[in-house]
């Protein structure tokens, strides 16, 4: 095990050369041109991250079937909620109506250059094309009929906002229908607006997506998301929430893990000794844990029996322990936005269950990093 410390200016001595399955596509491949194409790439991406071509090339016939059957359904609903759509001419529109289908409602979307984008899109207004785009889109995708599944089922979640909205704020990077939900949105002058709304590597899951408008919070998002090579026009935005309040406390110490809820026991062990290890080398006796607060499973129960478990918020955890430790976690990137407001505990990224080299923005931000 090694500690490194981190100086302006520098960083750990960690690889990034990872071999991403979007590459490997793009060499077999090439670039993908147009929507479907897109669609098609990231379902590859994911097949690949899966593992799971034997069960899909089972389960194939079935998924063909469906989308088969849904197609003239889906043009008749399609065609319905056309009918009922209210449009306007982008150059009145000075305020939007949006309809968020992510938790994430206070983002900005009145700036200057969502109002550019959104008359963008309106301005190349094809309805009449719509009912083609989706038969396209369908025999596009008809031997990974799981993406035109996707699609309708997207559309139907979304179907209050194709009517009477003009932006959709989303949050759908890792979905192989994406690319296709915004450009039918385009057909129909509708904006999609996908926000960030947890930490982010470079996963190929998210590869190959795309979108009017993608709001993040670190220009280094930016930078990995253009690494996947998605598409879209990248907007700083980062939400009030990330920022945790002080809590006055009497007196700090230890050091606290946040776990993510799906460590194997494993992971666990691997995780705790690297713990014990800080908690030497930094002086400071107090290991806490802090549960996921969604995601959990019985060898984590298992594991914290014996063990500090910490189950205040994170404005106390921020101003009780010394060091805020984690591995992929929003909460690092949150302690570290937090930390302009007066915190002064340390911040330590371990790598625990992931590789420090997968885009990983605390590589940056971290005081120390431990491999």
């Amino acid at each position: 095990m090694r500690l490194y410390r981190k100086y302006l200016g520098t960083g750990a001595p960690i690889d990034e050369g990872e071999n991403l399955y979007c590459d490997v596509y793009i060499d077999k491949k090439g670039m993908p041109r147009n929507s479907i194409q897109r669609s098609l790439a990231q379902q590859w991406c994911q097949n690949m991250i899966n593992g799971s071509s034997l069960k899909y090339n089972i389960i194939w016939p079935f998924l063909f079937l469906s989308a088969t059957l849904a197609l003239p359904l889906f043009l008749l609903y399609f065609s319905k909620l056309m009918v009922c759509r209210k449009f306007r001419s982008p150059d009145d529109v000075s305020n939007f109506s949006a309809r968020f289908f992510t938790a994430e409602e206070n983002i900005s979307i009145s700036s200057e250059i969502m109002l550019k984008t959104y008359r963008d899109v309106s301005g190349k207004f094809k309805y009449r094309s719509s009912s083609f785009f989706i038969i396209r889109a369908y025999f596009g995708t008809i031997f990974s009929p799981v993406i035109f599944l996707k699609f309708v089922r997207y559309v139907y979640v979304f179907n209050k906002g194709f009517v009477n909205d003009d932006v959709l704020v989303t949050a759908i990077e890792y979905s192989s229908a994406s690319s296709l939900i915004s450009d039918l949105s385009a057909h129909v002058g509708v904006v999609v607006l996908n926000v960030m709304h947890g930490e982010k590597g470079a996963n190929s899951r998210d590869a190959f997506s795309q979108f009017h408008v993608f709001s993040v919070w670190d220009k280094h998002y930016i930078n990995l998301f253009q690494r996947l090579n998605v598409s879209s026009l990248f907007l700083l935005s980062a939400p009030n929430k990330l920022k945790i309040k002080y809590c006055e406390v009497t007196s700090r110490d230890g050091l606290i893990y946040f776990l993510q809820g799906l460590e194997t026991a494993k992971d666990l062990r691997i995780i705790y000794n690297k713990l014990i290890y800080l908690s030497g080398t930094l002086s400071s006796d107090l290991i806490s844990f802090k549960i996921h607060p969604r995601y959990n499973n019985s060898e984590i129960d298992k594991f914290l029996i014996d063990k500090n478990v910490f189950n205040g918020d994170l404005s106390e955890a921020f101003s009780k322990y010394c060091y805020i430790v984690g591995d992929y976690s929003t909460v690092l990137y949150q302690a570290y936005v937090s930390r302009t407001l007066g915190k002064d505990y340390v911040i330590v990224l371990i790598n625990g269950r992931h590789s420090l080299g997968m885009g990983h923005i605390m590589v940056s931000y971290a005081d120390f990093i431990m491999v």
